[in-house]
């Protein structure tokens, strides 16, 4: 329950202009599928917030959302930066499968949950 208040929350927050440069939505036959929002740094897009329906899970809907930015964003912009959980192996292991170079970086990020969140 949690997750899905912080995710409405998020995208909220890109329709407000708070959030995100670029937000790409897919749908098939009137089904949501997944979005993907980015936002700008300097020359690059980063990947704030890439989400895909549970029923459509492995199969392609994130790698399609990555291409269709890649395809469309890099003639403007020099890369697509991509963060994930370090204990996130299907993330890691898409992003390495569709040749996202990995990038020792020395950053702590943290998170503040409600006393309540499991």
């Amino acid at each position: 329950k949690f997750l899905q208040v912080y995710r409405s929350i998020w995208l909220k927050n890109f329709f407000k202009k708070k959030r995100g440069d670029y937000l790409i939505v897919s749908y098939k036959k009137n089904t949501f599928l997944g979005f993907i929002l980015l936002i700008k740094e300097e020359k690059d897009l980063r990947i704030d917030q890439i989400l895909v329906n549970n029923s459509f899970k492995r199969k392609g809907v994130a790698k399609t959302l990555i291409n269709f930015s890649s395809n469309y964003f890099l003639k403007k912009y020099k890369s697509i930066v991509a963060g994930t959980y370090e204990h996130n192996s299907a993330a890691k292991k898409m992003y390495k499968k569709m040749n996202f170079k990995r990038e020792m970086v020395t950053k702590n990020i943290y998170h503040l949950y409600p006393k309540n969140y499991n």
